[in-house]
């Protein structure tokens, strides 16, 4: 292995170490991954396979060209800007959950022809509750939203925006386990918005999305494209219908690649 690559970037106050590594595979493909094994889809033809290379994030495989060292620099750099392959702390949901965002993702738009009066709705990875204050409004007096999240005080300022909206007695508010989603009830609708790409293990998480929904349910998965290659965002959707999800459609929601899902009644 040859020496590493040190970039300074004197205005981000922040120095980032990137290995020289080789491909285990010959082809061309640079890979990024914190995940020992990762399963990806590309095209070859026309025609969709599916590939497994061995990966590591301290020790990350790659040609030797040039431009792949480039990938794997900026990618790096990337993920350390926008938190990708991590949970997004509870401080920086300030600048996305707040009346401006409603220019460009409105939540009676998004949700509305998912949601009925009465419905049970697991909102997945809510923030402090940009969509699960509105979805407690659609759902009506007869219906409840399970806002469930990993972060304790994500969820303690979701539960003041809820007061204040007057919708709390709607909501209930579940925290996960750091490896399971751990919710019991049955749902008629999931929602998992720009949150897929923080999860380790999609296959068991999906698994569980499965298990909680009631036959005839839907299943928006939304993932933001600064976070999800159109790549990665194809293995989520192969892995959904592994699980046993049947796909319908692919909304368009603004910088954003999504998926609508509905569980066959068995």
């Amino acid at each position: 292995m040859n020496a590493p690559h040190h970039i300074h970037f004197r205005f981000l106050k922040i120095s980032i170490t990137f290995p020289d590594c080789r491909l285990a595979s010959p082809d061309p493909i640079p890979v990024y991954d914190n995940r020992a094994k990762k399963r990806y889809l590309h095209h070859i033809n026309g025609t969709i396979h599916k590939r497994t290379l061995q990966c590591d994030y301290h020790s990350i495989q790659s040609t030797p060209l040039g431009l792949n060292h480039g990938y794997m620099m900026m990618s790096k750099l990337f993920d350390y800007l926008f938190y990708r392959k991590r949970v997004c702390p509870w401080w920086i949901c300030f600048t996305f959950d707040n009346v401006l965002r409603k220019l460009f993702h409105d939540p009676d738009q998004i949700l509305r022809p998912y949601i009925n009066e009465g419905s049970v709705v697991l909102d997945i990875g809510p923030g402090m509750g940009y969509f699960s204050i509105p979805l407690a409004k659609m759902v009506g007096e007869n219906g409840r939203v399970i806002a469930a999240d990993i972060q304790e005080r994500m969820l303690s300022a979701l539960e003041k925006r809820a007061k204040r909206s007057g919708v709390q007695q709607r909501i209930t508010l579940h925290l996960c386990f750091s490896d399971s989603l751990g919710v019991t009830s049955k749902v008629d609708f999931i929602l998992a918005f720009w949150m897929m790409h923080e999860v380790p293990d999609q296959q068991r998480f999906l698994a569980e999305l499965l298990a909680s929904l009631k036959d005839n349910g839907a299943f928006l998965l939304v993932e933001p494209k600064i976070h999800t290659a159109k790549a990665d965002f194809a293995e989520t959707v192969y892995l959904a219908s592994q699980a046993g999800f049947t796909l319908c459609e692919n909304p368009e929601i603004f910088l954003s690649r999504c998926a609508l899902f509905k569980k066959a009644k068995k």
